[in-house]
């Protein structure tokens, strides 16, 4: 079976960064390859750092059965801006180009939404050739760029973007099939069609493997919290986070509570990660001691301060996106049977942390109630190893990688050999 896959926005597989944490579309591609010929068409430009990791169009053999196709457009400096807007289109136009020139046709193709822009261009490839095309939906895009605008600019916004929504609604229903992060993402995309949901149109959540690094990665990882102060079995309770450092979060909330004159001396947060507002909510915590900002780090690092930590923290704004899904982040932190702390008090990931006892919710904005959410697991080391034990069965059940890609890989080889070509 041959896959081409069509994601930008991740982590790549590439000789220059060994140690990278990759997300759903890299470990989907790298287990597929096992199983299948797996192209990946991609972005040069690192989403996360905002750098490019290649000076041309270029091809990577990475390991055998999968073939990463690196394309450079302009690159950006905002993740919400016309500049990246204008990338997208760059990009789409030549992914489009570079597969007609291949001389042998995958049996499917999967593209990842957002952006629309690249989906369109697989879409239109899939349909001149007769193979089928799956949408993996991951953002509600274009929806949430309206939701940016400032209030009364969002009348004005709609406007401006409506051929963006015209093209989602006619790339949606064009589509062979939508699958998604969680059912409320498929049932959104179902919206934007002229049909009704069928059975090809199905939920895979995140996933994520929980492998550990290799040992001297390992080791230098350890050398590396040991040198922060961020210890094993350590007096502070120590609560991570990591990912991109934007608006989609609300670390002021987060800052003030850990300010509370109730634990500031008895919890630390290590915040990991880049992004668009790291230097602006650096300066919002300047002063506290117990917040450790490390910029990005590696998957080795990340695999070791989740083991030292107590809580991984995720805190969404209170956005009808966010409330529809369960984010990698969630589930990163299950992989090591760390508790969840989350905002806000609803949606999937509430349910899900509810429902299992892996976790805990606080309301949005609300820094008091989790300044006392904090104090009192500080103070029950007993309940934070029941939610461990909570947290490790809910990744076993749902969020395990072998599993999940598998069942992925062969829905999509199921539609692959019922479509009518």
């Amino acid at each position: 079976m041959k896959i081409w896959i069509i994601t930008i926005g991740e982590p790549v597989p590439s000789i220059a960064y060994p140690l990278e944490r990759f997300h759903r579309t890299g470990q989907f591609a790298m287990w597929a390859a096992s199983q299948a010929d797996v192209t990946w068409w991609t972005s040069a430009f690192n989403h996360f750092n905002k750098t490019f990791i290649a000076e041309a169009d270029s091809r990577i053999e990475f390991c055998k059965g999968l073939s990463v196709r690196l394309f450079r457009g302009i690159g950006y400096g905002n993740n919400i801006s016309v500049r990246r807007l204008v990338d997208q289109k760059i990009l789409a136009h030549k992914i489009s180009r570079a597969m007609r020139r291949e001389k042998e046709r995958p049996d499917i193709i999967v593209c990842s939404v957002p952006p629309v822009e690249l989906a369109a261009a697989g879409l239109h490839y899939g349909i001149n050739n007769g193979i089928p095309v799956v949408l993996d939906l991951r953002d509600m895009w274009p929806d949430i760029f309206v939701d940016h605008a400032p209030r009364p600019f969002r009348s004005l916004a709609r406007l401006l973007l409506a051929p963006t929504f015209f093209q989602a609604r006619r790339v949606f229903s064009s589509a062979t099939a939508l699958i998604g992060i969680t059912d409320s993402f498929v049932n959104w995309g179902i919206k934007k069609t002229t049909r009704a949901r069928c059975g090809w149109d199905k939920a895979f959540s995140f996933a994520y493997n929980s492998v550990p690094p290799a040992p001297e990665h390992l080791t230098v990882a350890d050398s590396y919290w040991d040198s922060l102060g961020v210890l094993k079995n350590d007096q502070i309770f120590t609560v991570c986070f990591f990912g991109s450092i934007n608006r989609q979060f609300d670390f002021a909330t987060v800052f003030k509570a850990f300010n509370s004159v109730a634990i500031k001396d008895k919890v630390r947060l290590v915040v990991c990660g880049a992004g668009d507002n790291l230097e602006y909510f650096k300066g919002l915590a300047a002063g506290q001691n117990n917040i450790v900002f490390t910029g990005w780090v590696d998957a080795p690092k990340i695999y070791s301060l989740m083991r030292r930590a107590r809580l991984g923290l995720d805190p969404l704004l209170e956005r009808y996106d966010f409330l529809a899904t369960i984010n990698n982040k969630a589930v990163e932190y299950m992989s090591a049977g760390l508790p969840i702390i989350s905002c806000p008090q609803s949606g999937e990931l509430y349910n899900l942390l509810r429902d299992t006892g892996s976790g805990v919710s606080y309301s949005a904005g609300d820094a008091r109630g989790l300044g006392e959410i904090l104090a009192a697991l500080v103070s029950d080391p007993e309940r934070i190893s029941r939610m461990s034990s909570a947290a490790t069965k809910c990744f076993n059940e749902r969020f395990d990688s072998e599993k999940l890609y598998a069942d992925m890989f062969n829905h999509l080889k199921l539609i692959a050999a019922e479509y009518p070509h």
